[in-house]
């Protein structure tokens, strides 16, 4: 072995530099090696599979170890369509490797498991000529409970707020989150949500939201807003492609605790109203980042229909879009519209302007202050 370095002493090198150079260079000479190991044995590994991907293997079982709070009919029912669709390919173990890889994406969408190893091994209590093999997978899990407070100040308003996450609620991938805050715009605001899978390929989930708030319009619009509901939702697919999302809400609001300056209009408006609605949005997005995207596009049509009782009657339709593409320098320019169609002209009377807008702190007819 020839070391790069030799002392100096005419330099006035110490010894001790000399030998933090040399143990340098021992870590870094053994790192490589390493490192060439560990790619000669990947590549070695990877000939080994591609040369017997048509050897004859079967799948015995499939077992996933370390799931404690997590129910096995759940996990049933995320294994056995993989299985049920390996079963009609040829019993080799190109499929047997290409069974545990869509088993394993399935358990990492989930999102309850932290970690996932793979591991396929002969059966304990097979002989060894069958060609029979178990697939193992070994799991952690995520926490599941989750805590969090915040207090904020600012713009002449202050707030706290506290919220918290119980993941994996009845150990098949459900979450149950509620949100909690107190402040001097917004008095009181909760919020509980509930969402669970609804199919076994964890394409389409369902959630159901109830929500109270009590919110201070005095500055603006001379009274004070109260929301009560409930919306149940289901959605389906990925942004990339598209997610379909079909809701029904139902809110109660009541508008009260006017001043001597509300307008006539906001006086005819005070009271409770009640809105059954049902409504169906579609959004698309390709964008590489939501707040500064250098490419992509992102599109949303919301449609919304009132009327299922209550008080409330109307349509709305609203179209969104966003183009986003690099010009000259990679300097990225954006192309943003918004379209919204025939509503109700009383949907809304409230806004920071004293204008009737078709959704909050939006513009509309001038109502006289």
């Amino acid at each position: 072995m020839q070391f790069p370095f030799a002392p100096r002493e005419k330099h006035g090198e110490s010894l001790d530099a000399f030998d933090a150079k040399i143990s340098k260079w021992y870590e870094q000479h053994l790192a490589r090696k390493l490192r060439g190991q560990y790619e000669s044995a990947a590549l070695q590994l990877s000939q080994v599979i591609q040369e017997n991907l048509s050897a004859p293997f079967r799948i015995a079982s499939v077992r996933v170890e370390g799931a404690t709070n997590t129910r096995s009919s759940f996990l049933g029912s995320l294994i056995r369509p993989s299985l049920h669709s390996s079963s009609d390919s040829p019993s080799n173990l190109g499929s047997v490797l290409h069974t545990s890889r869509g088993i394993s994406h399935l358990l990492q969408k989930a999102d309850i498991f932290q970690s996932i190893e793979t591991v396929i091994e002969r059966p304990r209590d097979a002989p060894s000529s069958t060609s029979d093999v178990d697939i193992v997978f070994k799991v952690r899990e995520r926490g599941r409970l989750f805590l969090n407070t915040s207090t904020e100040l600012g713009n002449n308003e202050g707030n706290a707020a506290a919220t918290g996450r119980l993941r994996n609620v009845f150990g098949g991938a459900e979450v149950f989150e509620a949100n909690v805050s107190f402040g001097t715009k917004t008095r009181r605001s909760f919020r509980a949500t509930f969402t669970s899978p609804l199919t076994s390929s964890l394409g389409t989930y369902g959630e159901l939201t109830a929500f109270n708030l009590e919110r201070d319009n005095s500055s603006f619009a001379s009274c004070t807003e109260g929301l009560r509901g409930i919306k149940a939702i289901v959605r389906n697919g990925t942004l990339p492609y598209g997610v379909h999302e079909l809701a029904y809400e139902g809110v109660l609001r009541h508008i009260g605790g006017l001043t001597p300056t509300a307008s006539i209009g906001m006086r005819e408006a005070a009271g409770q109203t009640f809105k059954s609605s049902l409504s169906h949005s579609f959004v698309i997005d390709s964008r590489n980042d939501r707040l500064m995207p250098t490419k992509g596009h992102y599109a949303k049509v919301f449609n919304e229909f009132a009327g299922l009782g209550g008080d409330a009657s109307f349509y709305k339709c609203e179209l969104e879009g966003q183009i986003s593409r690099p010009v000259i320098g990679g300097t990225p320019i954006h192309w943003e519209g918004t379209v919204i169609g025939p509503l109700e002209q009383a949907s809304f009377r409230i806004s920071p302007s004293s204008l009737t807008g078709h959704s909050r702190l939006t513009c509309g007819s001038m109502l006289d202050a």
